[in-house]
């Protein structure tokens, strides 16, 4: 009977320890295009290699046989890519923006020429993703600063479609408690009331997007809104530090 209850509350712990893991909510995107050369034919075996200019990390991986390659669950900030094969000029690709639930579409184009040549473009953001059907608002810093609201990482999202009101807001008809507040890939809603749980320096604020419908199965319970707000690897340390209990 000892053995048995034993190996129950065992079993138990392991559940609880593995359940959060689990519910972990992650804010990334996706990387993916086609390789060809001058003539718009595809090209297998690039090693496509893509660097964070944020943060620096490198991710590297070869195109197959219809000249594609993806990157998937890829965190969120800017990219440089970069297409290396024998007998073509190494094509670079930089400031391409990976967001929270969208693919970014990166097409090469590479030349025949020494490898010592390197072929530099400029990545655009297209406006539309046609890879997903979720409701997304993106507000960057450039844009927010120029919004007239108060100084507050909470009135942001009130400028999201389908959202009424500010901080625990309404989404979509869903209650104030459905909604989900994620800083930098932590969740920090409120267990207990389902609102949010932090305070946040507005100026540590890099983009905040606000995720209203078609969200994915990672977000979990909430039915809501789900608000993400996204700091710059420069200034994280010094947002985290300012990160207070709410009502401190």
């Amino acid at each position: 009977m000892l053995r048995f209850l034993a190996r129950t509350l065992l079993a138990a712990a392991l559940a609880a320890v593995a359940v959060p893991s689990l519910a972990q909510p992650a804010q990334t995107g996706t990387i993916s295009g086609e390789v060809k050369d001058a003539t718009g034919a595809v090209l297998p075996g690039v090693t496509v290699t893509i660097t964070s200019q944020d943060r620096g990390f490198a991710r590297e991986t070869v195109s197959d046989e219809s000249g594609r390659y993806v990157f998937p669950a890829v965190p969120i900030g800017l990219y440089t890519l970069s297409a290396t094969l024998q007998g073509f000029q190494t094509a670079t690709v930089t400031d391409n923006l990976v967001e929270v639930e969208k693919t970014t579409s990166v097409e090469i184009a590479m030349r025949i020429g020494a490898l010592t040549d390197t072929v530099q473009v400029i990545g655009e953001t297209p406006i539309v993703d046609p890879t997903t059907v979720t409701a997304t608002t993106r507000i960057s810093k450039e844009e927010f600063e120029k919004l007239p609201v108060g100084r507050s990482y909470q009135a942001i999202i009130g400028a999201a479609p389908g959202v009424v009101g500010t901080g625990n807001v309404n989404s979509a008809g869903a209650l104030t408690t459905n909604n989900l507040y994620i800083i930098d890939a932590v969740d920090t809603t409120d267990p207990t009331t389902g609102t949010f749980g932090t305070n946040l320096n507005f100026e540590a604020i890099q983009e905040v997007s606000v995720l209203t419908s078609a969200v994915g199965a990672e977000y979990g319970r909430a039915q809501g809104a789900i608000v993400g707000w996204h700091t710059p690897s420069a200034t994280l340390l010094a947002a985290l530090q300012s990160v207070t209990p709410t009502g401190a």
